[in-house]
This record gives C-alpha cells, sequence and structure tokens, in this order.
C-alpha cells in the first residue's frame, strides 16, 4: 500500500519532478499552493496562516519540489496534521511572512504554542536526490524564539509522526494527533504510523527505550534516558555517560544515508559538554575537548539559545543544558572575542594534529616502527564553498549568542552572500530557497 502526499492509499509514492526551466516567483509559488488561509492571531504573519494540515502539505510541496528542487517526504500531510493536533498554527509556506528572519534553510510548517516556527530544513549539502524519509535529509526543526538556533525535533517527517502518536498513547488519554493522522492517511494509517496500545502489548514502560527499539532517535528523548541515571537521587554518572555515548552514536549514523556529524554533530555533543560540567559528574578537562569537537564537529547554530538565564533541566533531577553559543565557547577554553574564522582555524589545526598522531600510530603497527609511506588520513573534503558558506552561518549565531551584542541579530544578513555561494557550487534549487523569503 503506498501512501500519498494527500494522504491515503489510492495514489502512487511522490516522485521527484524535473526541474523547472525558470526560477518561480513568489506569486507563481503562491498560486501553485493552496490559497486556503485565515487571519494570523499573531499580526508578523500577515496572510502566511492556512487553513487544513493538506493545504499546508501542499504549500510546502511547492516549495520544496519548484523551488529547493528537492523530493518531499509523502508524510508532510501527517506531519502537519499532527503539529496542529499538538495546538500549533499551521502556514502557508509560499508565503513570504512565513519565514522573514528565519534560517534560511528552513522550509515553515507552523508556530507553535511558544510562538517559535516549526519546519523542515533542508541542508544543501544533502544531495537532491536523497530520500526525504532517510534520517537527518530533511529534518523536523524549532527555530529558537531567543537567538539564531534550530532544536531538531526529529530526523524525519516520519519519525516526527510516530513520535507524537506514541507519547500521546503512552502519558495522556486523548486521541486528537491520532485522530488528526488517522483522517490525512485513511486506510495507509495502520501501516505506516503507531497504532494504539504498540507499546503496552511491547510490555515497555519508558517511552524512549520503546521509541529505540523502533529506530526513532530523537535528541530529547534520547537526553531523557540518560537524565533517567541522574534523577531521583540515582547520581549513576557512569551510566549517564555510556547513555550519551550511545546517543552521539546512534543519533547521526543509525540508518543514515546522509552526511550527518560534519551538519548534526553539534546536537549530542553539546549535551555531552553539558553532562560532563554537571556537578554530579564533574570532569572540567573532557568538557573541554567535547566542547571542542562540537565546535569543530557542527553547526553553531544548533547550540539551543536561552538569553543570559542558566535554562533549567528538562526534567527533574536531570542535566541543565548549556544556556547559548558563549557557554560552549567558554567550556573549550575560548575567550568570547575569537572570531568564528580564528576559533575555527585553531580547531582544524587541532584536528589535524590528531589525525596525523593517530595515522603515525596505526602504520607503526603495520611496519613495527620501521616507517613507510604517510598514512595521513585527512578529513573528507568538504563540498565545494562549504566551509565559506559554513563560517557565514555561524558568524551569524556567534552574533546572535555574543553577550555582549550591541545590535540587532539577522538571518537576512546571510542570505544573499548563502545564495551567491550555493549558485557557485551549482546548487540554484539551495540559493532560490534561501532567497525566496528575503526581506527586500
Amino acid at each position: 500500500m503506498a501512501l500519498s502526499l494527500c494522504g491515503g492509499s489510492s495514489h502512487v509514492h511522490l516522485k521527484k519532478k524535473p526541474r523547472p526551466a525558470a526560477t518561480l516567483s513568489r506569486r507563481k509559488v503562491s498560486a501553485a499552493a493552496s490559497a486556503s488561509s485565515r487571519e494570523s492571531p499573531d499580526s508578523s504573519l500577515g496572510d502566511a496562516t492556512i487553513d487544513t494540515p493538506l493545504a499546508c502539505a501542499q504549500s510546502v510541496q511547492t516549495i520544496i519540489t519548484s523551488v529547493a528542487r528537492r523530493r518531499c517526504s509523502a508524510h508532510v500531510a501527517a506531519l502537519a496534521a499532527a503539529l496542529n493536533a499538538q495546538g500549533g498554527t499551521l502556514l502557508d509556506a509560499s508565503a513570504a511572512q512565513a519565514a522573514q528572519n528565519s534560517h534560511p534553510y528552513l522550509v515553515p510548517l507552523a508556530v507553535d504554542f511558544a510562538g517559535a516556527r516549526v519546519g523542515l530544513l533542508i541542508h544543501p549539502d544533502v544531495s537532491s536526490d536523497a530520500d526525504p524519509d532517510t534520517p537527518f535529509a530533511q529534518p523536523i526543526v524549532r527555530e529558537h524564539a531567543r537567538g539564531a538556533s534550530l532544536e531538531v525535533l526529529a530526523r524525519s517527517p516520519l519519525e516526527y509522526v510516530n513520535a507524537a502518536l506514541v507519547e500521546e498513547d503512552a502519558e495522556t488519554n486523548a486521541t486528537a494527533i491520532q485522530d488528526a493522522v488517522a483522517d490525512i492517511a485513511g486506510a495507509a494509517a495502520a501501516e505506516f504510523y503507531y497504532q494504539p496500545g504498540e507499546m503496552e502489548r511491547a510490555k515497555l514502560k519508558l517511552l524512549p527505550q520503546f521509541l529505540a527499539t523502533r529506530k526513532i532517535i530523537a535528541p530529547r528523548f534520547a537526553e531523557m534516558l540518560a537524565n533517567r541515571h541522574l534523577q531521583d537521587g540515582k547520581n549513576d554518572v557512569d551510566s549517564a555517560l555510556v547513555t550519551a555515548e550511545w546517543y552521539l552514536s546512534n543519533l547521526l549514523s543509525a540508518g543514515s544515508e546522509v552526511p550527518t556529524t560534519g551538519l548534526f554533530g553539534m546536537i549530542p555533543h553539546a549535551f555531552q559538554v553539558a553532562l560532563l560540567l554537571d556537578d554530579r559528574v564533574d570532569r572540567e578537562e573532557e568538557a573541554r575537548d567535547a566542547a571542542r569537537l562540537a565546535l569543530w564537529n557542527g553547526a553553531w547554530w544548533m547550540v539551543k539559545c536561552y538569553g543570559s538565564e542558566q535554562p533549567k533541566p528538562a526534567v527533574e533531577g536531570g542535566v541543565a543544558p548549556l544556556p547559548n553559543l558563549a557557554a560552549l565557547k567558554k567550556a573549550a577554553g575560548f575567550d568570547e572575542t575569537i572570531s568564528p574564522s580564528e576559533m575555527r582555524e585553531f580547531l582544524e589545526g587541532e584536528q589535524s594534529a590528531a589525525r596525523s598522531r593517530a595515522a603515525s600510530i596505526a602504520l607503526d603497527a603495520v611496519t613495527g616502527g620501521a616507517g613507510g609511506a604517510s598514512m595521513d588520513a585527512a578529513a573528507p573534503a568538504a563540498p565545494d564553498g562549504a566551509a565559506r558558506i559554513a563560517s557565514m552561518l555561524d558568524a551569524v549565531a556567534s552574533d546572535a549568542h555574543a553577550t555582549n551584542r550591541t545590535s540587532d541579530w539577522d538571518w537576512n544578513q546571510a542570505r544573499r552572500d548563502v545564495a551567491d555561494a550555493l549558485r557557485e557550487r551549482g546548487d540554484e534549487g539551495a540559493a532560490e530557497l534561501c532567497e525566496f523569503y528575503l526581506v527586500k
């Protein structure tokens, strides 16, 4: 049984559309998407809200296939239905107001109860031919309201929907999400989505454990598993650290066919740093090394920003997350005044030296210390222009998180430069997505 974007089982799977010969304007995109909209509770959204999950999904499909020139998941309509059932206000992705001053790679779906945008991250380093339901090909992200940062909610639309269904079934008596997804998916719901009672029949009481058996590894739930070992006075530091390592390994590698390490490595590393700095663990030197790996191995805009206040643990007795990027830099041993380019240069030199040492040890093991040809394990080559683009986006995040910031940060300042760099790489679709929500 196949599932279409529109739900039900009578349609075939979505297939990649031919790339259009010319750029679509906002006006043409708006006409292609559903025009069904309602007055927004937030005046800044203008006419960007939309009535139904199906209309929302159609607008998202238009942006992804006709502007970004990527494949669109058949689960976007179910995703919109789940977000709406959770209290989100659905957005018309084809409306310019839907993502003004949002991250350049974000395709918006909804605004949540806290006023933060939720959407799909279309990263140019992920192949345009990638299966959109492969983990991290098009992850679901929440744009943090207090800084230039994104929080990964799920690795794919399918994982988000299933996690929401499991959580509703396990922790509430409500069926709002189940009903909304069933209405969209029709007869195909039983094939693709979690059904009520499955967790109970599996005899697993812990939500994160059940999700892991279904290969649903979202940051929030993985961190819940690690935090359990510190709750209620247990203070089982070793088990918490082991779970954090499991999280680091499985979030990025389980079933993934996209280059996740350099894109999303920040997420588990930042949690590991917070854990190592916790008073019950207190391993500052290891935290410094983990912080440097995080800064070198991931996008800086993946660090959530809580402002100047120290955030509370997500669960009682758990680990408090890092408040902002400045805290991560401090943990890594850097002064806040260091520029992003200077820090990147230092970290790359440090990692290069580490690779050389590892290669030398490996060579000695093979030759018995007799030497031989160089086995320097160089890092995988980044796509053309990727480092320059990453630096542009990191600079905005660094400015937004700075404790001594004197001006407002703005993603808009990076959009055009990022788009130009993407065109130089030959990725016209990603460039057009960057410019689509550009504030003129």
